[in-house]
């Protein structure tokens, strides 16, 4: 909003990057359930392949965002397990940690949501900083020479020898951190 002032631009921003740092995301347990149906999925088709190319190249080889908790449940003792409802167990046995990965990717997303807004306010405040400074820069040179007006010659004259004089002491000053 161009009408806003720098400090309220600023605080507006502060609220906005609250708001979206608090929302909260529910999963219940039925994503869970599905989640960890289809990254049992994912582990039982290419088994064979970590069996075949070995944890270090498994990880290496195998692009896909569900390669570690793969390697995760490979290495559980449940894994082996061999009875009639093998799907439901290692469904209930993956759900706690397959409901810790979704909280972290949830956690990352909102992390990258706030730091993209964040980010954007703070660069839309610098640019309204940016042009503030150079308005008031402009009014100052404008007052200046306004000023600069209405002094007397022999002022002018005054005011020249002034800034030879502060030219002549900061080329003394330079040359002598020099040496």
């Amino acid at each position: 909003i161009k009408s806003l002032t720098i400090n309220e631009k600023v605080k507006v921003l502060q609220e906005c990057t609250k708001i979206d740092s608090h929302k909260l995301v529910v999963i219940d347990d039925n994503i869970i359930t599905k989640v960890t149906e289809a990254i049992l999925g994912f582990c039982q088709d290419s088994y064979p392949i970590y069996l075949e190319l070995g944890e270090r190249t498994y990880y290496k080889s195998v692009q896909h965002s569900f390669v570690k908790e793969c390697v995760w449940i490979y290495q559980q003792p449940i894994w082996s397990y061999q009875g009639s409802n093998r799907t439901e167990v290692l469904i209930e046995a993956g759900k706690p940690h397959v409901e810790k990965y979704l909280n972290e990717k949830i956690a990352e997303r909102q992390k990258s949501v706030y730091d993209a807004h964040q980010t954007k306010g703070v660069f839309m405040i610098m640019r309204d900083f940016y042009n503030f400074r150079e308005q008031m820069a402009s009014d100052l040179e404008n007052q200046i020479s306004e000023k600069n007006e209405l002094i007397s010659p022999q002022q002018q004259i005054i005011l020249e020898q002034m800034k030879t004089i502060h030219e002549f002491y900061k080329e003394l000053a330079n040359s002598s951190r020099l040496t």
